[in-house]
């Protein structure tokens, strides 16, 4: 069985591009940009469905040499991307936090109640630099590509105002996302996995029964896709003479 690893995003459900984001639980299913999709055991029974939306991480750098400046340089870009995220209904910026002791992570909304308290890490190899990590999201439409998606992301850092020597610096470290996570297709597989056990007995018919064992697991989910994924639950069905 395969082990039940997310990152919830607690703060946004995310609309189609263009349209505000809504509150909701958004869970994130994938890694970093995959170019082999798993293939591992899929039972009969399985979803097909593309994502809801891309989330992106997003580096805020400042490498001016007077710490405090520094320091204020950083917290004045990320207002500004803040007020930013505000106007473009089609983006939601975000921060990442520790959820449990699995590795498991939460996105929670971040707005500029939180930028004079946010904590600034050291910067990566580099002396008297400074920085935060962030998450950028945006909606999937039914016609998005990776590239257009990201390019959205692209095109509302470009646009950011920074502040001093601030840089914002795309990561394109990308994860697909889906509104209230695996478990709102639980419902969903549980009826289809009835309905094929129905089919089964019917094709045996008398002086047979069926068994479906596992249902009483999470929903587990792989990538079939670029912005594709593929929803499942582990069960097991078997076919036993009545008596």
């Amino acid at each position: 069985m395969r082990v039940f690893l997310s990152t919830i995003f607690m703060a946004f459900a995310i609309a189609a591009p263009g349209h505000a984001l809504q509150a909701g639980d958004v869970v994130v299913v994938t890694g970093s940009r995959i170019q082999d999709y798993e293939d591992d055991f899929v039972p009969y029974v399985r979803l097909d469905r593309r994502a809801d939306a891309i989330s992106v991480r997003v580096r805020v750098v400042g490498d001016t040499r007077d710490d405090a400046l520094r320091q204020r340089e950083l917290r004045d870009t990320l207002r500004n991307l803040v007020r930013a995220g505000r106007q473009n209904p089609g983006i939601n910026i975000g921060l990442l936090v520790s959820r449990n002791d699995l590795g498991d992570q939460s996105i929670i909304d971040f707005d500029e109640t939180m930028i004079e308290t946010i904590a600034i890490s050291a910067g990566r190899n580099r002396a008297d630099t400074s920085e935060v990590v962030i998450m950028a999201t945006t909606a999937i439409s039914p016609t998005d590509t990776v590239d257009a998606a990201t390019a959205r992301i692209n095109a509302f850092i470009d646009s950011t105002r920074v502040v001093g020597r601030t840089e914002v610096l795309n990561t394109n470290d990308w994860e697909l996302t889906v509104i209230g996570g695996p478990v709102r297709y639980r419902d969903e597989l549980i009826g289809a996995i009835a309905a094929d056990a129905h089919r089964t007995a019917a094709a045996f018919g008398e002086g047979f029964t069926i068994e479906v064992d596992g249902l009483e697991g999470g929903v587990h989910w792989q990538r079939a896709g670029p912005m594709e994924l593929t929803f499942y639950v582990d069960y097991a069905l078997s076919v036993r003479p009545a008596h």
